[in-house]
């Protein structure tokens, strides 16, 4: 059975300390590594400029 998806698996390779930081936040919030990088992520695109039309990510709405 396994997870349900949340979307395309991608891999990434952090230095230990982000790691260690990451599960600390993890462990703190009482969610996965995993769910810690989305949060951060979306916060960080909720930052960026405006994106193409064909964008759809988070919570932005796509430039017409």
């Amino acid at each position: 059975m396994g997870r349900p998806p949340i979307g395309p698996v991608i891999e990434v390779r952090f230095p230990s300390h982000l790691v260690t930081a990451l599960d600390v936040i993890a462990e703190r919030d009482g969610i996965s590594r995993a769910a810690v990088i989305r949060a951060a992520c979306e916060r960080y695109a909720d930052q960026s400029v405006a994106l193409p039309a064909n964008t759809n990510v988070g919570s932005h709405r796509a430039i017409t």
